[in-house]
């Protein structure tokens, strides 16, 4: 079989690096190193083609390699101005599971080679559905450890980079009966011992604190997403001022006694408005509105500049703005 794919009105990867000079080393999953250089990559059957020093043609399965290194080596290969090139180290990264690294691809891609534009839509389409499969399973495994923060941070991801597939409606399905827990989990503590301060004082900041809450779990499970989802996320950070400025209200008029209290809940709300505003800047982003996405970003990281979830997510509206990419993972 012919693992050398020609593509329509493009150069294949073979041509491209077949003047390649230097050397690479790919390494393989059991340690062997073998000196030589790439010449074409398959994604229908995941085979590397491997041309040795020796000139000897070597044909490398994905599941034989260690994937960074041959992406490593890939990428040092393929020149941004080949479009099939592009195209098919796109498809590599999709396949190893780089998939931020492969949007990113696509886009030089079609940068190169505009009349792609077909093929690459079609990938993406790939790449989101392996996306989706792929959080899932990380979802699944956070929830075999028992641990339903992080499983949920990997649910909402499904539903806010990959709404359209079937993972999204699952993880809507799966959020709703864990979102609850995660969140009582947070303030358990503080609210067995304040229970009487939180029935009195702090009653219309508790209301506000959980009305947020309701706010951001039908965004995230209402099976009619989009505009909808935007309204309820921006009334559940009008919740969450709310809250903050009734505890800072509380605060004053109680400045010792509640230090154990306040902090807790101060940080709770806080952790919340962060995440709903990156919620809403990864709709947005997903949706190729990046000053929107860029401005929810940048509200979050307001809140808390520490946030490296935050950070990270506006550096990559940013790049994702500066190539004129049209989805992110």
């Amino acid at each position: 079989m012919n693992l050398i794919k020609k593509l329509t009105g493009a150069v294949a990867l073979s041509v491209v690096l077949a003047g390649s000079a230097f050397a690479e080393v790919l390494v393989l999953s059991n340690g062997t190193r073998l000196e030589g250089k790439a010449t074409a990559y398959d994604s229908d059957t995941e085979t590397l083609s491997w041309q040795l020093e020796s000139g000897q043609a070597r044909d490398v399965k994905l599941s034989e390699m260690r994937p960074s290194t041959a992406y490593r080596v890939l990428k040092g290969q393929v020149p941004k101005t080949s479009g099939a090139g592009q195209l098919q180290l796109a498809n590599f990264a999709r396949d190893i599971e780089y998939f931020a690294h492969s949007v990113r691809h696509y886009e030089y891609a079609l940068k190169a080679d505009p009349s792609l534009q077909p093929k690459v839509d079609a990938e993406i389409e790939i790449l989101k559905s392996r996306a989706a499969t792929w959080g899932m399973a990380q979802a699944q495994a956070e929830i075999a450890k028992k641990n339903l923060h992080k499983a949920e941070e990997w649910l909402t991801k499904i539903i806010t980079k990959v709404p359209d597939t079937p993972e999204a409606k699952q993880a809507q399905a799966m959020l709703d009966e864990y979102y609850g827990k995660v969140r009582a989990q947070r303030t358990a503590d503080a609210d067995r011992k304040h229970e009487e301060t939180l029935q009195k004082g702090l009653a219309g900041a508790k209301k506000a604190y959980d009305d947020m809450l309701a706010a951001n779990k039908k965004a995230l499970t209402d099976e009619k997403a989009g505009s909808k989802a935007v309204k309820s996320w921006e009334a559940a950070i009008k919740h969450g001022e709310r809250a903050s400025r009734d505890l800072e209200k509380f605060e004053k008029k109680n400045p010792t006694g509640y230090e154990d209290l306040l902090p807790t809940y101060n940080k709770a709300v806080n952790d919340q408005l962060v995440e709903i505003n990156l919620n809403l800047s990864t709709h947005w982003a997903t949706r190729n509105s990046y000053n929107k996405a860029l401005g929810y970003a940048n509200k979050a990281l307001a809140i808390d500049p520490q946030s490296e979830r935050a950070m990270s997510l506006r550096n990559r509206i940013i790049d994702a703005s500066s190539r004129g990419a049209r989805w992110i993972w």
